[in-house]
């Protein structure tokens, strides 16, 4: 599940994964739309097939109640890392989703890095999120993008999920 406010970059995240592209054109999701992605394999994680479900960002709460969340084996839950507020809702919402659903995770990705030049000030941003699984990438640029559903794959494959 990809979860989070709108216009943090959910859709441009999954279709950067999926499709390898990116869309200069805001579109809002409606409903839900779903992806496939074939994550490499590791040394530490084989390689699995992922099928990401790009949620709308303005159901806020109510998403955990949707039947889209019950089968979710894990959720990616996406801010805007220039809109300070919705880091904040991520956390809470990745929480939700841990509690609500135990034993799967949910890894907080701090999107749109690209604009952003200073590397340790993005990691300082990270190190605050005081998760155990945190990401920072870029849609558009693709920085960093496999390597966070990478860290989710294997945190999947550990867990047996």
């Amino acid at each position: 599940m990809l979860l989070g406010e709108i216009g943090v970059g959910k859709t441009s995240l999954v279709r950067r994964l999926a499709l390898s592209e990116f869309a200069t054109e805001y579109r809002a999701t409606i409903g839900v739309d779903i992806y496939s992605y074939e994550c490499a394999a590791t040394p530490t994680t084989p390689a699995m097939t992922m099928l990401l479900w790009d949620t709308e960002g303005d159901l806020g709460d109510s998403i955990l109640e949707h039947v889209y969340c019950r089968g979710a084996t894990a959720a990616l839950v996406i801010a805007d890392v220039t809109r300070p507020p919705t880091i904040e809702t991520a956390q809470s919402l990745a929480g939700r989703f841990e509690e609500k659903f135990p034993g799967r995770p949910a890894l907080v990705i701090l999107n749109k890095i690209d604009p952003m030049t200073d590397a340790a000030d993005i990691d300082n941003r990270l190190t605050r999120l005081a998760r155990e699984h945190v990401a920072a990438t870029s849609a558009k640029t693709g920085e960093r993008v496999a390597q966070a559903i990478g860290l989710l794959a294997g945190v999947i494959d550990r867990r047996g999920l």
